[in-house]
This record gives C-alpha cells, structure tokens and sequence, in this order.
C-alpha cells in the first residue's frame, strides 16, 4: 500500500482517538458535576483515556515518525470539533459549567 493511505489512516486514527479522548473527558465532567462518585471518577477516567490514547498512537505509527505527526494533527483536529461543539460557547449563557 502506499505511504499515502497510510498517513490518511493515521490522520483518521487520530481523529478517532482524539473524539474518544475528548468525549471521555466531557463525560467525566458531567459526572463529577452531578457528583457521581467524583472521588474516584476523575483519576480513573485520566487514566484510562491516557493509556488507551497512547497505546493508539503507538499502534498507528508504528515506530514512523511522519505516521505519529499525522496521528497527532488528527488529535488536535478533534480537539477542535470537540471544543467548538462543547466548549464555553457552546453552553447556556457562556458558562464553562452549568
């Protein structure tokens, strides 16, 4: 296959990774703040998201470093549709936490 194909897939990998990641995160938010179980939530939710992000990014790039920049750009690109879907402006009022 060509390198091409596989920087696409390492930049689609990296959304992915990246939505989960994020999607993650603001689940973990919304359950602390109703306080669910938020002693325990919060750490463990960091930590799972961080193992399972760096474990893909290892598995994407395969040791090739052009492979894990792709992956990277498309994490930042999710992290930018997450922010503007979720983030400060998004909410009522403007507020971060309602």
């Amino acid at each position: 296959m060509s390198d091409a194909f596989h920087y696409f897939f390492a930049l689609a990998a990296g959304v992915a990774l990246g939505l989960a990641f994020f999607g993650g995160l603001w689940w973990t938010v919304q359950g602390v703040s109703r306080g669910n179980r938020a002693a325990w939530l919060f750490p463990l939710s960091s930590l799972v998201r961080t193992v399972v992000l760096l474990a893909g990014f290892w598995w994407v790039s395969s040791g090739d470093l052009v492979r894990l920049t792709a992956c990277l750009a498309g994490w930042l690109i999710a992290r930018q549709i997450m922010f503007r879907r979720y983030g400060p402006a998004a909410t009522k009022g403007g507020a971060a936490c309602t």
